[in-house]
Parts: C-alpha cells; sequence; structure tokens
C-alpha cells in the first residue's frame, strides 16, 4: 500500500481482502463532520504525553481522531505568523494614498493571500469627514 489518497474503491477493496492486515487510512475533513456528534461524548484516551484519542468503532472499522499538542502549538504559531504579516501588509497599505478601487484591489489580494487565516475579515478605517463636508457645503 502506498501513501496516497485510497479511493472509496480501494476501500472496498481494504474491506474484503481475507489479509489479517490492518491499515491506518486517514479520514476526510466532510466525513469525520458527520462523525462529529458520535465522537463527542467519547472520552479521550492518552496515548503518550501530548497525544490523545477518541475511538469510535463503526460498522467493522475503528475511526481513531487524534489531538497533538505539539500539532496544535505549531498550527497556532504558523496562524499567528500569517496573521501578523497580514496586519503588517493592512498598515502599509493604509499609509498609502490610494483610490477606492486601489484599495479594494489590494485588499482583495491581502484576503487572498490569507486563506483560512482570514475567514471573517473586518476592516476598520479611519474617515476624514472634513473634506467632505466642507465639499458638500460648496456645492
Amino acid at each position: 500500500m502506498d501513501r496516497d489518497i485510497p479511493t472509496e474503491a480501494v476501500l472496498a477493496e481494504l474491506r474484503q481482502s481475507d489479509a489479517k492486515v490492518s491499515y491506518l487510512v486517514g479520514t476526510p475533513k466532510g466525513r469525520l463532520t458527520k462523525l462529529e456528534q458520535a465522537l463527542a461524548p467519547k472520552p479521550w484516551q492518552e496515548v503518550r504525553p501530548q497525544l490523545r484519542v477518541k475511538l469510535l468503532p463503526q460498522a467493522g472499522e475503528v475511526y481513531v481522531l487524534a489531538e497533538s499538542g505539539v500539532r496544535i502549538h505549531k498550527e497556532r504559531s504558523m496562524r499567528r505568523r500569517k496573521l501578523k504579516a497580514l496586519w503588517h501588509r493592512l498598515g502599509e497599505i493604509q499609509r498609502q494614498e490610494l483610490t477606492r478601487d486601489q484599495r479594494l484591489e489590494k485588499l482583495g489580494a491581502v484576503r487572498d493571500r490569507g486563506g483560512r487565516a482570514v475567514a471573517a475579515p473586518v476592516f476598520i478605517f479611519d474617515v476624514n469627514w472634513a473634506p467632505l463636508y466642507s465639499a458638500q457645503t460648496r456645492r
């Protein structure tokens, strides 16, 4: 078996084989979401320090949800680094003299680069209302 992501056909073949060999197969996020309610009440079992699992036997298979403290720390630091770079870029854009459309293009590029780290972006701008009011009163 290679380390590729198996298709449903390959999984069916593994299930039907008579060999007494067990395989560990990664589960797509979509299927994990479907199993979320069944996994929630299950207790965590500590495998070793910084690694715990939940086991869910189902239809001749066992789903294993693993949580690694080291991996959580790594993912948080990667997100934090990405957000820090995005925050820096937003500051650069804020200091530039740009038209509305130019600013929106640059903000869109920042959002694209941010990926999942910018799931729900909130942009706050300080508006200097004085020129707008003076232009309106001149009319």
